[in-house]
């Protein structure tokens, strides 16, 4: 009561395993927050309780029934209260008074201050441990909990969003007092998710807008941090990028380096997600995970949530406007981030990428597709040749168009600026595409955040000047077709051929895949050489290791003989990097990961095959890849990464000199298998060590015995 007017506060605590916690040491100890309370008292107390799982799962319940009883309260008297949490509370103690004063209406002072009277805190480290303890047990129930949590907010407070404000029934309008309720702007409904901030419904300030979360940002700052292409502009810029299948061709690439399994619920946050281009995608490959998309264009979330609705609305999917740079979200609750094409948009990619590698838990993955360097270079620095050329031939009757001519100059340009720019560039909140990056750049944010990342080319190596043109003027110019003369088509063929016969795939690489595996660095050994002189200590592990039964072998069992040759190269060999190339069932690549883990080497493995078997192998179905997946996930997913892929699409994912140990056990037949070696060669490092399996066979077809 205040005055004549009847208000209401909601206080409830954010973290409510913490709260349930407290509140079962307390009705347990007799000891509560009082001022006459000393610290040593609550430490005491600490050795007479005893841990226990369903007093504190009780208190949970009973926190949520308080909370629903308050939210049902609130509905049938059509209110909405001043909402704070005691977190809020603690941190700005006199903005909270200040919060409840405008809501009643009371002028406060300009000098106005509070004092605070000191209660001391009933946790103690055995608090914490009770939670850790607690998190561990009953993580599906505390998610449940956050869950309900947030359903029954959403329910009972949105359901009347409408009404509001200063709606009353007419049996409430006979009382004495009077009800009234603030504006309402937005309203908050909480999930399993944890946020350093409070989070608001923006349908409740603009209808078509429900459904998308944010922390409501001011609009000069969205604007500080994208432009208007992703705003006033956004159906259009959504319309022309808009490619699932291509990007569900990105990220399928790109999952067969995570040691993820993708049928567990795993959670993934997208950034950048705009209209959808990788949310779809992210739906089909990962059909039971939790997915929050999230961009910090409104307009691009709203077209994405149409679709959402229309198409997918069985899936977990929460939409968030989001600024990448300052996650919202607490450390360590996310399995996989996903960035497709936004960091070279963002102010600070390293910021982004640091927020991004902050909310994954560990051994989880970022994955980015960017622009590169060395490739748009490349690319540039033919249409510069091109646009010289022109001007030699512009009395022929076959010159470029000069719309043509003003792109292709537009857009090196473009590449020249994004090469040179910086944070401190004036030019950085003005355009859109405001960088191009390098292998070093990813490696060195990798190192500053103690991190592992792998990098690879997603450019057509095959064509890397001709359909790069023809893309650009499609998306540039919206031109289908050949819109170039002979004579350049001749030329960009011409300058294509010479440079895939010179240059490296790195110098080709215009598009790129990043992944950042939150892992702990492994130690940077020196590469071991094969003969190496052994101690006595050194020999008696390398005969205990030769010896070591293998754990797990499935037939065929053509490999079986050699697994104590397989111990014997990791122990010797110690490599950095292991592949081996075609897998199958999996015992010689079991038998590595095994010495591998055993050894605790510095090696990162890579098992290469497709897994639908050949005429050697015989054709077979998933189960085969099913059952080592779940194996090596189980096993060794810290160090081992399967990729079902071919191996000369695999081949781009290997930079040059970097395989310590190849293992060739493809298709069988001459001509493979030294296709397959003169392919992967120049992969393996200056002390590298190349091994073939089914040498002695010279039956059917077999030609491994004639390299």
């Amino acid at each position: 009561m205040f005055g004549d007017n009847l208000f209401f506060i909601s206080l409830i605590r954010e973290d409510f395993v913490s709260q349930a916690i407290s509140l079962y040491k307390a009705t347990k100890t007799g000891l509560w927050h009082t001022t006459s309370q000393k610290l040593e008292n609550f430490i005491n107390a600490d050795g007479e309780l005893e841990y226990s799982r369903e007093e504190i799962k009780r208190w949970l319940k009973h926190i949520l029934d308080q909370e629903y009883g308050a939210e049902k309260l609130f509905k049938s008297m059509v209110v909405e209260p001043l909402r704070l949490t005691y977190e809020k509370l603690v941190a700005n103690t006199l903005g909270c008074v200040k919060e409840i004063a405008t809501y009643i209406g009371v002028v406060l002072p300009d000098n106005f201050s509070i004092s605070t009277t000191r209660n001391e805190k009933i946790g103690t480290s055995l608090n914490k441990q009770f939670k850790e303890r607690f998190m561990a047990e009953e993580e599906k129930f505390v998610q449940w909990c956050y869950e309900l949590r947030g359903m029954v907010a959403a329910y009972l407070i949105e359901k009347e969003a409408k009404k509001l404000p200063n709606q009353t029934t007419k049996s409430q309008q006979s009382e004495t007092m009077n009800v009234t309720t603030p504006p309402i702007t937005a309203n908050y409904a909480s999930s399993n998710l944890r946020t350093k901030v409070k989070l608001y419904d923006l349908g409740n300030s603009r209808e078509e807008y429900k459904g998308i979360l944010s922390p409501v940002y001011d609009d000069e700052v969205v604007k500080k941090y994208i432009t208007e292409q992703f705003l006033g502009n956004a159906s259009i810029y959504a319309n022309r990028y808009q490619h699932f299948d291509y990007w569900e061709w990105l990220l399928r690439t790109a999952q067969q380096h995570l040691s993820l399994n993708n049928l567990e619920a795993l959670r993934i946050l997208d950034i950048g997600s705009g209209a959808g281009n990788t949310i779809s995608p992210l739906f089909k490959l990962f059909p039971n995970a939790s997915i929050v998309a999230s961009d910090l264009s409104v307009p691009l979330l709203k077209i994405f949530k149409d679709l959402y609705e229309k198409d997918y609305g069985a899936r977990t999917c929460t939409i968030i406007q989001l600024n990448a740079e300052e996650i919202v979200f607490e450390d360590n609750q996310f399995d996989l981030v996903v960035g497709g094409a936004i960091l070279h948009h963002l102010l600070s990619p390293e910021r982004a990428i640091k927020e991004c590698f902050r909310v994954l838990k560990p051994q989880g993955y970022a994955v980015f597709f960017e622009p590169f360097e060395s490739g748009n270079s490349a690319v540039a620095s033919v249409l510069l040749k091109l646009l010289e050329l022109n001007e030699l031939f512009h009395q022929q009757d076959e010159p470029l168009t000069p719309e043509i001519v003003r792109f292709f100059k537009a857009w090196c340009h473009d590449v020249d600026v994004r090469k040179k720019m910086s944070e401190d560039s004036p030019l950085l909140q003005q355009l859109d595409d405001k960088w191009l990056f390098t292998k070093q750049y990813f490696q060195n944010v990798s190192e500053s955040v103690g991190g592992e990342v792998v990098i690879y080319s997603i450019s057509d190596m095959t064509k890397p000047f001709s359909n790069t043109i023809k893309v650009l003027i499609k998306l540039g110019l919206q031109l289908e077709g050949n819109h170039l003369p002979k004579w350049v088509i001749d030329y960009i063929l011409e300058e294509e051929e010479k440079f895939l016969r010179e240059s490296t795939e790195e110098a080709m690489m215009k598009k790129g895949c990043i992944i950042f595996h939150k892992a702990k660095p492994r130690a940077k050994l020196a590469f071991q050489p094969k003969y190496h002189s052994q101690s006595e200590e050194n020999m008696t592990s390398l005969v205990n290791t030769i010896f070591e039964l293998p754990k797990i072998l499935k037939p065929p069992y053509s490999w079986v003989e050699h697994i104590p040759f397989a111990f014997f190269l990791v122990h010797t060999l110690k490599p950095r990097v292991l592949v081996e190339l075609g897998v199958y069932v999996g015992n010689s690549y079991n038998a590595f990961c095994q010495a591998i883990s055993l050894l605790k080497t510095a090696t990162q493995c890579y098992g290469i095959d497709t897994w639908r078997g050949d005429e050697h192998t015989n054709f077979y179905d998933e189960s085969i890849y099913n059952e080592l997946f779940a194996y090596q996930q189980r096993e060794y997913q810290g160090f081992s990464s399967l990729l079902r892929m071919t191996f000369d699409e695999a081949r781009s994912h290997f930079a040059d000199g970097t395989i310590d140990l190849l293992h060739i056990d493809g298709f069988h037949t001459y001509d493979a298998v030294k296709h397959d070696f003169d392919n992967w060669l120049p992969k393996v490092s200056d002390q590298g060590v190349v091994i073939f399996h089914d040498t002695e066979v010279r039956e059917q077809d077999f030609g491994v015995w004639r390299l």
